[in-house]
């Protein structure tokens, strides 16, 4: 049997196999990225949160005054609320994905966007001020989580170049 060429120690294997170990272990843009199916999911998932967020900063004001009868500085305290709620919720949400979960973000992104659902309606029955404050603070707590782990799963979910294939 033809005996295989092993390099010494401390040289370089052959031109010819290191090459082709550097074309598996980078998929490329197209299929790493572009037609990587679970990047879509989360961009889908990242729109939906960011029309929500976006909705309840830019209309809380005209909400609260015009269908809950709420003066403007209800709409600052509720406002107020809400972004601290997202600052707590998104570092609770790493401590639970990271020490529940194992570091996986896609338990607690799932179980954040569900109960978006119920706190949203809850928005809408409330009719007190303490009740709108918990409702923002909720609010904030379970979407801005969202954004966070989306951008560090994102990260995790595609191979950066010259890195060999997970197995």
């Amino acid at each position: 049997a033809a005996a295989k060429a092993v390099p010494a120690p401390g040289t370089a294997a052959p031109a010819s196999a290191a090459a082709s170990g550097a074309a598996r272990a980078q998929p490329g843009l197209l299929s790493g990225v572009v037609l990587n199916w679970r990047l879509w999911v989360m961009g889908l998932n990242y729109f939906c949160i960011g029309i929500i967020r976006s909705c309840l900063t830019d209309w809380t004001p005209i909400f609260l005054q015009e269908e809950k009868g709420f003066a403007v500085a209800v709409a600052s305290r509720c406002l107020c609320s809400f972004e601290l709620g997202g600052f707590l919720g998104s570092v609770a949400a790493g401590r639970v994905s990271d020490s529940a979960f194992g570091g996986r973000r896609g338990p607690v992104m799932c179980m954040c966007t569900a109960l978006l659902c119920p706190a949203l309606i809850g928005l809408a029955a409330v009719s007190s001020e303490s009740g709108l404050l918990a409702c923002y603070f909720t609010l904030g707590a379970l979407a801005f989580p969202v954004h966070v782990l989306l951008g560090l799963a994102s990260r995790e979910v595609v191979e950066p170049a010259g890195a060999p294939p997970p197995r």
